[in-house]
C-alpha cells in the first residue's frame, strides 16, 4: 500500500544511505555496492522528479546511453511530454547495473525489482514517492496545476486527489 512520506526527511535518508554505498562501491569490487547504487539513483530520481518506476527506468536508460541530464520524455500513461532532471551527485556509473539490467532481462522484470527494492529497504512502494512529490511541491506554493503541468498531467485533479489524501495521513 501506498504511504504519505515526508519528502525532505525521505530525501535525508535516501542521499546518506546513497553516499555511503557509492563511497563503498568506489572502495571496492563487492557487485552488491553495483547493484544498491543503482536502485538506490532510481530511487533518488524518482523522487525528485516525482516519475513512476517506467518512467525513471527511461530516464536514466537515457542518461547512461547519452550523458544529458536534462531528459524529456513521454509519460507513462497518456503519452505527455514532460521533463526529467538527473541530479548532478548521481554519476553514470551509478546507473550501470540498472542499464545492464534493462538490456538483459527488459523493462517489466528491473521494474518489478526496483519495486521489491523501495519495499524491502525503506517500506514503501515507489508510488509513495510520487505522492511525496506532490505534496512537497503543494506545501511549497505551487498550485496543482504548475505540478501537474510538471508531471506530465494535463488535469489538476490527480494532483489534488493525492495532496487530499497525504494530508489525511498528517490529521
Amino acid at each position: 500500500m501506498d504511504k504519505c512520506i515526508d519528502y525532505e526527511a525521505f530525501l535525508e535518508v535516501a542521499l546518506l544511505f546513497y553516499n555511503k554505498v557509492v563511497e563503498l562501491r568506489r572502495e571496492s569490487s563487492l557487485q552488491t555496492f553495483k547493484v544498491w547504487s543503482s536502485y538506490l539513483g532510481l530511487t533518488l530520481i524518482m523522487l525528485i522528479n516525482g516519475l513512476r518506476v517506467r518512467e525513471a527506468l527511461r530516464v536514466a536508460r537515457i542518461f547512461y546511453e547519452s550523458g544529458d541530464r536534462r531528459i524529456t520524455i513521454n509519460t507513462e500513461k497518456r503519452g505527455d511530454r514532460r521533463i526529467a532532471i538527473i541530479p548532478s551527485f548521481i554519476e553514470r556509473e551509478d546507473l550501470e547495473h540498472l542499464y545492464k539490467m534493462l538490456i538483459k532481462t527488459g523493462e517489466e522484470n528491473t521494474r518489478l525489482r526496483v519495486a521489491d527494492f523501495t519495499r524491502r529497504v525503506f517500506g514503501v512502494t515507489p508510488h509513495s514517492l510520487r505522492y511525496a512529490f506532490i505534496r512537497y511541491h503543494t506545501l511549497t506554493g505551487k498550485t496543482p496545476e504548475e505540478i501537474a503541468k510538471g508531471l506530465g498531467l494535463r488535469e489538476a485533479r490527480t494532483v489534488k486527489r493525492y495532496y487530499l489524501r497525504g494530508l489525511q495521513f498528517l490529521e
